[in-house]
């Protein structure tokens, strides 16, 4: 096997060319479909996550409502583990799949080194997760939190073909379906005055039925080919060393984000996690597009690295960051802007008079979420070029920086400290990124001024909103 040019850790073989190889005309037509392709992809994986954002709004103003104020705190906490579960039930190997799937190699063979990779990894993510002091669920909450998390949308094999295929299309149009279908059950059965187990095991049954469903899709077929190749342990055991790499730094990096939170659930009441949890779960809502532009653009990065195509890639990059900047700088103004007016109707509609606290919350975290959100393409392209174990180092300063200022900030309100935290570790984090990119010499198309530059104008902001609005 051929090694590429991107030294990844992870073994990819090289695509038979640039992604702008051949002769003038089909080189054209080529770039025209893949454009095409690409806008189709990012729109409406962007429309299916905003009307997402909005399922999860009318979700957290029905359950504040529904549920008493212990149950929707431990809600929060659940979600928590359940986006850390999400990554660490794959470790990394949603990457490597992407790519495999990318590029020529046999999707029923990487289908089931996915599966293999997942069943070893679900069982390790419940024993390893079970003993984190940042988990305060019940045994039983956290086990139905962990199957939910590895049946969930971002980590589901089937869904990894369709994206490394690059047709985010489908994708957004199955998750949609299934994320209405989730809102509308766990809604309905809220209304019964359940425990969380219960909400957790409906979950659990629409994303089982969503993958059911996935299978029987034509486009999927590929997936489930008859083929004579037979796993052998070793093999497995082979392809799981190779993804570990990026498992480690795929793991810290939902902990990382989900780390204020459990924080506050640990030293904090009930009021203040479902303050913070309620201000937390907005703002990353409000992230979709940034999620969007850099899963839609992480197979055409592979394809250009892979291929020795460094004008490819630099733009590519340039492009995403670009995009990153210009929607998630107004969303984070606006969202500044409306962040009280936001909070005080949501404390209205749950009754919950403590939820318009959360206001001032999400006025802080804003700069956090812009920032979180190039930290998302800084570190997809760190994966696409192999630089894995930098990644896990810019991850490890993060989670320093944010446990100092933790400390510094013990005058604060708890949901003020965790805000801030979150926003200095996420500011260490990229600093450490760019910092490897430019030592890596592939620091070129990354518009660093345009990104300070906006970082503190929002800040700025914030900080004014905060002692003045």
């Amino acid at each position: 096997m051929a090694p590429s040019v991107s030294n990844s850790t992870v073994p990819c073989p090289a695509n038979s060319g640039s992604v702008f190889d051949g002769g003038w005309w089909p080189r054209s037509w080529s770039a025209i479909r893949r454009r095409s392709q690409f806008v189709v992809n990012v729109v409406s994986n962007a429309g299916g996550s905003s009307l997402n954002s909005v399922l999860q709004l009318l979700l957290l103003l029905a359950l504040g409502r529904l549920l008493g104020k212990s149950v929707f705190a431990t809600y929060f906490t659940a979600c928590s583990i359940i986006a850390i579960g999400e990554v660490a039930s794959d470790f990394g190997t949603r990457l490597w799949a992407v790519r495999r799937f990318a590029g020529a190699e046999c999707a029923r063979q990487t289908f089931r080194y996915c599966v293999s990779n997942k069943l070893l990894f679900t069982l390790a993510a419940i024993c390893v997760l079970g003993l984190l002091p940042l988990n305060t669920l019940p045994f039983s909450a956290l086990v139905l939190s962990l199957l939910v998390a590895t049946t969930q949308p971002g980590s589901d094999p089937i869904l990894w073909y369709l994206r490394g295929r690059e047709r985010l299309d489908v994708e957004a149009a199955l998750v949609l379906t299934c994320r209405i279908a989730i809102v509308a059950a766990l809604i309905g059965t809220a209304t019964f005055g359940v425990q969380l187990t219960t909400l957790l095991l409906v979950w659990l049954a629409c994303n089982v039925i969503r993958m059911l469903a996935e299978s029987r899709l034509e486009i999927c077929r590929p997936l489930f080919a008859d083929t004579h190749t037979r796993l052998r342990f070793g093999d497995v055991w082979k392809n799981v060393r190779d993804v570990a790499p990026i498992g480690v730094s795929l793991v810290l990096a939902p902990m990382f984000t989900q780390s204020a939170l459990l924080f506050v659930t640990v030293y904090g009441t009930d009021t203040s996690v479902t303050e913070f949890g309620a201000a937390f779960r907005l703002v990353l809502a409000a992230g979709f597009i940034g999620t969007s532009i850099v899963v839609s653009t992480f197979a055409r990065l592979s394809k250009a690295i892979d291929g020795h195509d460094e004008n490819a890639w630099q733009q590519i990059i340039r492009t995403k960051l670009l995009l990153l900047t210009a929607a998630m700088a107004p969303i984070c103004i606006v969202g500044m802007l409306l962040s009280v007016p936001v909070a005080n109707l949501v404390a209205e509609l749950t009754m919950k008079p403590d939820l318009a606290a959360a206001g001032e919350v999400m006025v802080l975290l804003m700069p956090g979420l812009y920032l979180s959100c190039i930290n998302m393409g800084a570190k997809f392209t760190l994966n696409a070029f192999g630089l894995n174990r930098q990644d896990v180092i810019a991850m490890l300063v993060g989670f320093l920086t944010l446990a100092v200022a933790f400390q510094v900030t013990s005058v604060l309100s708890l949901p003020i400290r965790a805000a801030l935290c979150w926003t200095s570790g996420e500011l260490a984090v990229l600093s450490c990124r760019l910092a490897f990119l430019k030592t890596q010499k592939r620091l070129q198309g990354v518009p660093i001024t345009l990104i300070g530059s906006a970082l503190t104008g929002l800040v700025l902001l914030a900080g004014s909103l905060h002692f003045y609005g």
